[in-house]
């Protein structure tokens, strides 16, 4: 057990993007300690300092533990002297529920009640703690007793107290939400100026302050296990860390890992972090269901125009509406790559943009996120045209080229795109902050079987006499491998659920681009395989040192401790705990099943006229004479659909984020089989068996 005394301050609403901590003497001493963005969720969204108090004593989100553990007592029972200064700091460690102070303490336990140095001066302050910081102690104080003018002042005593006497030396914000409170100095909390027993409204989700000195801190990133990115910790970390200190073993329950020191982050990008998440937050649980609805609307129109409520005129003079193709055809592939932009975005600083007051930003620039995926995909799609390459390999190929260069790239990088991203990973809620989430796996996953088929297609009709189907299968395998390798893992994607839904899924798409029928002995051997490939990456990365383990290793400890149940049942409700509202996703949902309902019934309307029910009549008037049944699916394309819908199905039960993943690739697919259908009207010559685009063929 180390013998160099711990002091930690807790607070709340402290924050890097905003002037909490813009005290220019503090702020040199932060320029040289251990920092992160802390994330302090709870249940809720956005965490009062009663649920931030209760995470930090149980070491988890929900405040529960086994056996009423508390992470005060936890130390006690280690031998270290324990000394709490508020009742914020009893609640932080457990001993008292943080709306009922005043119970009954461990008689072990030294407490000074908050009015003993509610008055003090920072320095009296910084001579009081000279007086209790003994070695091997740990000392907790409750600094919402300081008026928020004076908070930076007293921590830089502090700090600076503690580098003169060798102390290691913890500041950390436990809640991001203002409180509901008549107390003057809860109201001096959030504005110095609020009256007396004024009523603060409550704030908006935002990332706290996590910063560190001392003998065992140095200058550079806080990072952890459960978030393996540098300046990115969670409130559950601090127990963890709080049990390491004093040689504690860390329960089941405390979800947190130590908190050791990463890669330099600058305070600077942990503010531009905070202003991003900030700027984000607002309209990222709307983004996706509102795309979803869009996209749905879009299939509406395409089908609606494209088939005439009257009977078409197929005199010999009528040509085929090349204008009206070309442009659903470009439509269509521009609506297909905005959720590859909604993480390509991210490249660039655009939350820099307004004004520099991040709440102000964040509430007068929300149109900017919403804005920039459909420029850049309009862009993408007009460059991609220019190229020639819509018309020389297809809408499909620029869709899966451009969904892959995005679930590709960002793993390799650092995973930049995905966090933060209107359609990725939010800080302030929590969970995952490296490789690839489960909305961008159903990106990736979709563009990778997407570009397989076209590979298939392509190879397939214009093959050599030297080229065979198994060696056009091999390369197709060594192609699903690298994608299910970079996917799965630990250091790159580390998707646990997403390796179960690809290997799945390619299986089954190169059965049947084998004409292959699934049965139950080729069933039960894809279920094999892909347990297989899981327990793999599990098991490797289990053997790692567990403070570099993912949540792949962890699965393992999570079976060997019985407690697959909890968390299957966690990860199934997490859609609803996670900023989703129940009734957007159902009416999602609903407005999507409406949207195919409506597609489909002009399929069916006067069935006896063959050139309306399937389009035939796009052909022109020799064309459609012809072949009146229009153009239907080749193999390899059917194979793709059944593959790709086993994916999105055996993805949405695994992930807690549910129809938020198919939503997500059917964004991607849709939109994609429209401008393929389009594409092949306007290329294929209903007069000649041939087709031009090899991967079309009957």
């Amino acid at each position: 057990m180390s013998r160099t005394p711990l002091l930690v301050l807790l607070g709340i609403q402290w924050r890097w993007d905003d002037d909490s901590l813009a005290d220019p003497d503090l702020r040199q001493l932060l320029d040289s300690s251990t920092r992160a963005n802390s994330v302090v969720r709870t249940k809720a969204n956005t965490t009062l300092p009663a649920a931030g108090f209760r995470a930090l004593a149980t070491g988890n989100r929900t405040g529960s533990s086994e056996n009423g553990w508390i992470l005060g007592q936890a130390v006690l029972d280690s031998g270290v002297n324990l000394r709490l200064f508020g009742d914020g700091a009893a609640a932080g460690m457990g001993f008292v529920h943080p709306d009922a102070p005043g119970a009954n303490l461990p008689k072990s336990l030294s407490f000074s009640p908050a009015s003993s140095y509610r008055g003090a001066s920072p320095e009296v302050f910084a001579d009081l703690l000279s007086q209790v910081m003994t070695p091997g102690a740990v000392v907790v104080v409750d600094m919402r007793v300081f008026p928020r003018h004076l908070q930076p002042q007293v921590l830089r005593a502090a700090w600076q107290r503690g580098d003169d006497l060798g102390w290691n030396t913890i500041i950390a914000s436990i809640a991001d939400d203002k409180p509901v409170t008549n107390r003057e100095s809860d109201v001096y909390l959030i504005d110095k100026s609020a009256p007396e027993k004024a009523i603060v409204p409550p704030g908006d989700p935002r990332l706290q302050v996590f910063a560190a000195r001392g003998p065992q801190f140095g200058n550079g990133g806080a990072t952890s296990a459960s978030t393996h990115r540098p300046g990115w910790v969670q409130t559950a970390d601090l127990t963890a860390t709080i049990l390491d200190y004093v040689g504690a073993e860390k329960p089941a329950w405390v979800q947190g890992s130590v908190i050791t020191m990463g890669n330099v982050v600058t305070v600077e990008s942990l503010a531009s972090a905070a202003r991003r998440a900030a700027m984000i937050r607002n309209v990222q649980v709307w983004f996706l269901p509102g795309l979803g609805v869009g996209v749905a609307l879009l299939l509406i129109a395409a089908v609606w125009t494209l088939n005439r409520r009257t009977h078409p005129r197929l005199g010999e003079e009528w040509d085929q509406p090349r204008a009206l193709l070309g442009f659903w055809r470009m439509v269509a592939t521009f609506a297909a790559l905005i959720p590859a932009m909604a993480y390509f975005m991210n490249l660039a600083p655009w939350w820099e943009l307004g004004p520099a007051d991040t709440d102000v930003a964040a509430a007068s620039y929300l149109w900017l996120g919403c804005l920039l995926p459909v420029i850049l995909s309009a862009l993408v799609a007009i460059v991609w045209s220019a190229l020639g390459l819509n018309s020389l390999l297809g809408p499909l190929f620029i869709i899966s080229i451009s969904s892959l260069i995005v679930g590709i790239l960002d793993p390799l990088i650092g995973s930049p795109m995905v966090l933060d991203s209107i359609m990725g990973l939010q800080s302030t809620v929590g969970g995952r902050f490296f490789g690839i989430d489960n909305v961008m796996f159903a990106v990736l996953a979709t563009g990778a079987l997407i570009l397989a088929t076209v590979v298939y297609g392509l190879v397939a009709e214009r093959k050599q006499s030297t080229t065979t189907e198994k060696s056009l299968m091999a390369v197709l395998i060594v192609m699903a491998s690298a994608v299910i390798f970079l996917d799965s893992a630990p250091s790159l994607g580390a998707d646990f659920g997403g390796t179960m839904a690809l290997v799945p899924g390619f299986a089954i798409l190169f059965l049947k681009f084998n004409r292959k029928p699934l049965t139950v002995l080729s069933s039960a051997l894809i279920v094999l395989l892909t347990v297989a490939v899981a327990a793999l990456f599990a098991y490797i990365d289990w053997l790692r040192p567990a403070a570099e383990r993912t949540h792949l290793g962890n699965f393992i400890d999570t079976l060997t401790q019985g407690r697959v149940l909890p968390v299957l049942i966690n990860k199934s409700t997490m859609v609803w705990n996670a900023g989703w509202p129940a009734w957007l996703i159902i009416s999602v949902i609903l407005a999507i099943l409406l949207a195919m309902v409506i597609i489909l019934a002009p399929l069916f309307a006067n069935m006896r006229n063959p050139y309306r029910r399937d389009y035939g009549w796009l052909w022109g008037s020799v064309g459609a004479k012809l072949r009146p049944e229009g153009i239907a699916w080749n193999h390899a394309e059917r194979a793709l659909f059944t593959a790709w819908i086993t994916t999105m199905v055996v993805g949405m039960l695994l992930n807690d984020s549910g129809i938020l993943l198919g939503l997500a690739g059917a964004a991607v697919m849709f939109p994609a089989i429209l401008a393929q259908g389009c594409h092949k009207f306007l290329i294929d010559s209903p007069g000649d068996n041939r087709s031009v685009q090899p991967y079309f063929r009957q």
